[in-house]
């Protein structure tokens, strides 16, 4: 009989444990399909925004033309725009004076979204214009946003082609940058420093290009703006991974 009780109540265990197993096998399956959803709403947000801010020459055109007005429309934050042939990147920027949290999980088009919006410091008063604009974006793990930022911790990707470049759309200009530092950075570093006259801003590039893992080999000496863009970093989510620009050329259209 002592036997008997045992057996059963052993497989009663038994069951329950497989039941538990199950519930949390369900469980995990939802979470996946509900983070699959939401990295897919990131990706809609963001390519309807592009495709409503943009307008192309003529179909399959790789070149297209950035409609600041059409942008604010939508968003009365929007600066301009983020691209990058190299990482497939092509994304809307913002920015809320004085409030670095405002965009983190807000999309261009004021909804919620997990990738939130690539963003410049709200301390820089001046935005895109100014000597040295930060812009903020998310590591995501579906590869979008400024996830693919962590290919330029390969100097053999950085020197393909023109993988070195980056483009910024402003309400009236085209600016190429050449990027020329490649780094890991504490949250607060140094290289968040802003309000820098020109010749501390010279110095400040200097110091940058001296962090880089590798040397881009590009002359910093006259820098006038330097772009820097800051994800967190894939390794370790403690450190933000740095990517610094410095402008080259400016296209007004």
């Amino acid at each position: 009989m002592g036997n008997e009780k045992k057996g059963k109540k052993g497989t009663i265990i038994a069951i329950l444990v497989i039941i538990g197993a199950g519930i949390a096998l369900v469980i995990a399956l939802v979470n996946i399909l509900m983070l699959q959803g939401e990295y897919r709403h990131v990706q809609e947000i963001n390519e309807s925004a592009v495709a409503a801010i943009t307008e192309t020459q003529q179909e399959g055109d790789k070149e297209f033309k950035y409609n600041h007005e059409e942008a604010l429309k939508i968003n009365k934050d929007a600066k301009g725009m983020y691209r990058n042939d190299a990482t497939g990147t092509l994304l809307p920027v913002v920015q809320r004076l004085k409030d670095d949290e405002y965009y983190l999980h807000l999309g261009f088009d004021g909804e919620y979204s997990r990738g939130g919006t690539l963003f410049i410091s709200g301390d820089i008063e001046r935005g895109l214009d100014a000597n040295h604009v930060i812009i903020y974006g998310h590591h995501m793990n579906d590869g979008s946003m400024l996830t693919r930022n962590n290919d330029y911790k390969d100097a053999d990707f950085y020197r393909q082609g023109t993988n070195d470049t980056f483009y910024i759309y402003t309400p009236n200009v085209l600016r190429e940058y050449r990027i020329f530092a490649v780094y890991n950075s504490d949250p607060s570093g140094p290289v968040y420093t802003i309000n820098m006259n020109e010749e501390e801003l010279k110095v400040y590039a200097g110091e940058c290009k001296q962090r880089s893992i590798y040397d881009t080999g590009v002359d910093v000496s006259k820098a006038g703006q330097i772009v820097t863009l800051s994800s967190c970093e894939a390794t370790d989510y403690n450190y933000r991974l740095v990517v610094q620009g410095v402008l080259v050329k400016e296209t007004p259209y």
